[in-house]
């Protein structure tokens, strides 16, 4: 059990065509608890698992505003090898009715001839393969690179006006710094 966070830059309304005339998107933010669970230990370096995060999803434009809430469960299959724990993962990521009306509503002010109002529905917003590689530098740093593909092909959001684009790639890197820990780790 832990915690979880993730974050995404804002839009512009001026620079999104499909959302000039509307209010920008502020930065968003996400934390929450996560469970992580292993289903099976395969060999002495390779496990199955399961990760169950929750988080709250806020936005910080004109004050800080809670936006709603999103889940994404996540198969994963890791692998010690080379100095590196590599992963393999599956998940899904759903959300509330509030935040997929944040990301994919158009309320009736804001509705044109070419965006019709829509109101944002609960359900899947993408699902997701991602390759991740972590190195330990230390006890309390690390380090990860990884590639992801996003399909958001099956979203409960592809009528929206806003929906634009049903799949990406992203490649990304960052530092991992553990600032505490219990006194006493949980069974490996």
């Amino acid at each position: 059990f832990d915690l979880g966070f993730a974050a995404a830059f804002g839009a512009s309304s001026a620079d999104v065509v499909a959302r000039q005339g509307m209010p920008s998107l502020g930065f968003q933010f996400e934390f929450g608890p996560r469970v992580k669970y292993r289903i099976a230990q395969i060999d002495p370096i390779t496990r199955l698992g399961i990760d169950l995060p929750i988080r709250a999803a806020f936005e910080s434009n004109n004050g800080v505003k809670h936006r709603g809430w999103v889940a994404e469960p996540r198969i994963e299959l890791e692998r010690r090898a080379l100095g590196l724990r590599l992963q393999a993962t599956a998940s899904v990521a759903l959300t509330d009715q509030r935040y997929s009306d944040f990301l994919y509503g158009v309320s009736p002010a804001f509705a044109t001839a070419a965006r019709p109002a829509y109101v944002g529905k609960a359900g899947i917003m993408s699902t997701r393969l991602q390759g991740t590689a972590f190195k330990q530098f230390s006890p309390d740093w690390g380090g990860f690179v990884y590639l992801r593909h996003d399909n958001a092909s099956n979203s409960a959001n592809t009528a929206s006006p806003l929906f634009k684009k049903s799949s990406g790639q992203s490649l990304g890197a960052g530092l991992i710094w553990t600032i505490g820990r219990s006194s006493t780790n949980a069974a490996e």
